[in-house]
């Protein structure tokens, strides 16, 4: 059970910051939300798909980033935070270029 705490602690620091990371280079492409719309058939579905594919796939493998609990917390919430920055920013620079 404490294997599964951590690894799935990992998985979503990963794979928030994934989801983080694809969203801005959507954002910064143009054409790249248009052409993965024609392709799959809706634009985020590929997004969440992505997003449970390494939660789950990291957090059933024995992956453990932190030696312990408090680390363990501070990386997922270090990891919330760096997100939510990056989606702030991206929001705000999208919104000054006038999209």
């Amino acid at each position: 059970m404490d294997r599964h705490i951590y690894s799935f602690g990992a998985s979503i620091v990963v794979a928030s910051l994934l989801t983080a990371v694809i969203y801005a280079i959507k954002a910064v492409i143009p054409g790249l939300d248009e052409s993965i719309e024609d392709s799959i058939g809706h634009a985020w579905s590929y997004m969440g798909v992505i997003g449970l594919v390494v939660f789950f796939g990291l957090g059933l493998a024995p992956v453990r980033f932190a030696k312990d609990g408090r680390s363990l917390a501070m990386q997922i919430a270090g990891a919330a935070l760096v997100s939510a920055g990056v989606l702030f920013l991206l929001s705000a620079w999208l919104a000054m270029r006038g999209n």
